[in-house]
């Protein structure tokens, strides 16, 4: 570890900056700026390219939303594994039912708009027209909650008011 040279950083200490080959930083560049590459794999990237300028692991911490463990950690992963260092890597637990291009279909169906009141769709009702994935209401409205979809709070509540008409008339054999 050196001092800071920047004098703003005079009590930080920093690591050296990260050497990258041209093609690391096209790579890194790319998932910086990408828009079909998942927020934690940009986030990943941008913490090797302000490493690779000399930045401390404080003030990258601060711009790019993390703590200062998770960017040490991202730069290490990277010194001894390069990209593949940014890789996700096995989690213990049940593996994901639907894939990302599933869940990329579920979002685009319910930001389409489409059935139901005012364009929108129900959880329940979104979830039979995606009748080839074999879906759930449940599981739609938490690919949409998960996403940050607006449509999954609305989905919610007209599920929630389908359910109970439904088990109204169930319950009590006929309703008026």
């Amino acid at each position: 570890m050196v001092a800071a040279a920047d004098p703003s950083e005079a009590n930080v200490w920093t690591v050296p900056p990260i050497d990258i080959t041209d093609d690391e930083r096209d790579e890194l560049e790319r998932r910086a700026l990408a828009y079909d590459v998942p927020m934690r794999a940009a986030k990943r990237a941008a913490v090797i390219l302000a490493a690779a300028q000399g930045m401390s692991n404080r003030r990258i911490a601060t711009e790019v939303g993390l703590s200062e463990e998770y960017v040490a950690m991202w730069r290490r992963r990277f010194v001894t594994e390069r990209l593949q260092g940014l890789q996700d890597r096995p989690r213990s637990g049940r593996p994901r039912v639907y894939d990302h291009d599933a869940r990329r279909k579920v979002v685009a169906i319910a930001t389409s708009g489409g059935q139901g009141t005012g364009g929108r769709w129900s959880h329940r009702v979104l979830a039979e027209n995606l009748g080839d994935l074999d879906i759930s209401a449940s599981q739609v409205g938490r690919i949409l909650a998960e996403h940050g979809s607006a449509q999954s709070t609305v989905g919610e509540t007209a599920t929630r008011i389908e359910a109970v008409k439904d088990r109204s008339l169930t319950t009590s054999g006929e309703r008026a």
